[in-house]
């Protein structure tokens, strides 16, 4: 999305890391503004990350321009954001999401994502566990075939949504249902 203004909606940790990007590369990432509801942290991201300010993303479509958004809010948000700027009534086409993990914590809401993306939005989600350097070698290790055909994996480095997805990566599984088997394994470690 080079060239575009980004808007980098709601605030909190994770949108801090974006703002750094925007702060450190504005060149690359230059930024249309942050949402914040509350007057009080739309005074400190102004203040301390020098950067345009809105109390609704409406308001920040009215006066600017971004060529994607990010939403780093809390989940039960993400998925009303995401439909209010990809709904088939906006006259500019919907705009493109760069969304936080989980982009929807359950079934139901990952469809009504899946049926967006159906439909021509642009969505992607930010899950970077496959990017860290370890990760990253053990993935194209796989990828070379050097190993053959991974049939197992065990991944202890990562909690829920990015373990599976370092899961499915490592097996090769693409968006198919691979079969999935428990065991019970007992360690003294854990204890």
């Amino acid at each position: 999305m080079h060239g575009h203004n980004s808007l980098f909606c709601s605030r909190g940790w994770r949108a801090e890391f974006y703002l750094r990007i925007a702060r450190d590369l504005p060149e690359l990432f230059p930024l249309a503004g942050v949402v914040a509801r509350r007057p009080e942290v739309r005074d400190r991201l102004a203040r301390e990350w020098n950067a345009p300010v809105f109390s609704t993303v409406e308001e920040l479509l009215e006066r600017t321009s971004p060529g994607f958004i990010v939403s780093s809010v809390p989940w039960a948000a993400n998925l009303p954001l995401i439909e209010s700027l990809n709904d088939s009534s906006r006259t500019d086409g919907g705009v493109p999401v760069l969304s936080e993990t989980p982009i929807a914590p359950e079934l139901d809401n990952l469809r009504k994502v899946a049926a967006l993306v159906r439909a021509g939005a642009r969505i992607q989600v930010a899950e970077q566990y496959i990017f860290q350097p370890l990760h990253a070698a053990r993935l194209a290790l796989i990828a070379s075939g050097k190993l053959g055909p991974v049939r197992e994996a065990n991944v202890s480095a990562a909690h829920g949504y990015h373990g599976i997805s370092l899961l499915r990566h490592y097996l090769q599984a693409g968006m198919a249902l691979p079969k999935i088997r428990a065991r019970r394994v007992t360690s003294r470690i854990v204890a």
